[in-house]
């Protein structure tokens, strides 16, 4: 089927950052989804090994030990790759969560805001479904504060003496004085 049309942002370099960070966290999605399907696996070999422990008993007396140990490794063996599995849903976790930091710079980067402001704004602290932790309301509070004061003693526009400055590359937020 044809799926929904998505925006995305305006400039070409911001394209490929949202394109990116798109891709990061699908990796991340599918090696979440990776490690879940481990977990489970190992759930159902501790399963296994106790269903093997039933027949412990019935096996003759001088194979008793090493089939026991063969339970013990295996049941250790299955501890080991149920950690293994956290240790890589974490990392991916971690690479969906950059990849969420990537497309919001990709936005912020082609929006109408300040490179000040845009920049502010990434580092605002976000926290689970509530998405702002407790500390944004006190930074944006500050934040308005200075721009009321910045107002009130006459500084609201940047100063001029950059208007005309040729930028480097990596500044494609601010146009050329050439172009």
């Amino acid at each position: 089927g044809r799926s929904a049309p998505t925006s995305a942002p305006s400039d070409r370099e911001g394209r490929k950052l949202d394109f990116m960070g798109r891709k990061l966290y699908s990796t991340g999605a599918l090696g979440v989804r990776i490690s879940n399907y481990s977990v489970l696996m190992a759930t159902y070999q501790v399963l296994l090994w106790d269903k093997v422990k039933v027949f412990l008993e019935d096996v003759p007396q001088d194979k008793k030990v090493l089939t026991k140990a063969l339970c013990i490794e295996g049941n250790c063996l299955t501890a080991q790759q149920i950690e293994v599995s956290r240790h890589h849903a974490d990392c991916h976790g971690r690479t969906m969560s950059s990849s969420l930091a990537i497309h919001r710079h990709s936005w912020l980067r082609s929006s109408a805001l300040t490179y000040d402001a845009g920049a502010k704004l990434e580092d605002l602290p976000f926290q689970g479904k509530d998405l702002f932790h407790e500390e944004t309301d006190e930074m944006l509070e500050r934040m308005r504060k200075y721009c009321m004061v910045g107002k009130t003693l006459g500084i609201t526009d940047p100063p001029t003496q950059y208007k005309n400055r040729s930028w480097p590359r990596h500044y494609s937020r601010y146009p050329s004085s050439t172009s």
